[in-house]
Parts: C-alpha cells; structure tokens; sequence
C-alpha cells in the first residue's frame, strides 16, 4: 500500500498543464495588472471555462463589468446586469486548444486589430483590446 501511495502522490506532484490553474492564475494577474483598476468587459473564445475566469477575476478583487457570449446566461449572480454602455476595454482569454471553428477565427482576428498587448500563458493567450 506503501508504493501504491508513493507513486500516485509523485504523479499527482509532477502533474504539469499548459492550461492549468498555474497559468490561468497568472493570466488573471496580468490582465487585472493592464486595466489598471479601470472598467472593463471580459471574453472568452476557445475551448475555455468562462466561469472558471470569472472566479479568478472576483478572487482578486475586480469583476468584469460586462461579459460577452456566454458568460451573460450563466453568471447573473456574479455579474450583476450592466448598466450603461460597454467598456472600450477589454480582456479576452483565447484558448489555444482543439479545432478552431471560423466563428473562433473571425472573432479571434476582429479581437486582434484591437489588442494593444498580449501574452501567452501556457495555452492561454491574453488579448488586451481597446477600441478607442
């Protein structure tokens, strides 16, 4: 029972995700760190967890005061219902994995004209869009 145990915690400890909590905690970082405290929308494109963002945003201290797609049906409790119009800044999580659709690419390249900065964490990518 002794090595059964030892080798399944050494795997769990050597488990290692290009989309895991690690970099998805390090883009939250650095998204929050570009919009500087200011209004801002949030998007996901990709095969992402929306919500799993959304937490991340709101465990460090600033929601998105709009979200896009489908974050609006699912996170009325976490977001409350928007008032006035839509930031011109915004953060856009992009998922680097699976098969990308043309929606995916069309949304994808209209993001990028705007995006002032980006980076990569693991397979996440940060677009920071503003349309001024």
């Amino acid at each position: 029972m002794g090595i059964f145990i030892f080798y399944n915690t050494k795997s769990i400890l050597n488990t290692y995700s290009y989309f895991g909590l690690k970099h998805k905690n390090e883009a939250v970082a650095y998204a929050l760190d570009k919009v500087n405290k200011n209004s801002f929308y949030l998007d996901s494109i990709g095969s992402c967890g929306t919500l799993g963002y959304l937490y991340l945003f709101w465990h460090n201290g600033q929601l998105p005061t709009h979200s896009l797609g489908l974050m609006n049906q699912l996170t009325p409790t976490l977001i409350p219902k928007p008032v006035g119009p839509q930031p011109k800044l915004g953060v856009v999580m992009v998922s680097g994995l699976g098969d990308h659709t043309t929606d995916f690419l069309y949304k994808y390249d209209s993001y990028k004209k705007f995006a002032n900065e980006s980076r990569i964490f693991g397979s996440i990518e940060v677009l920071i869009v503003d349309v001024n």
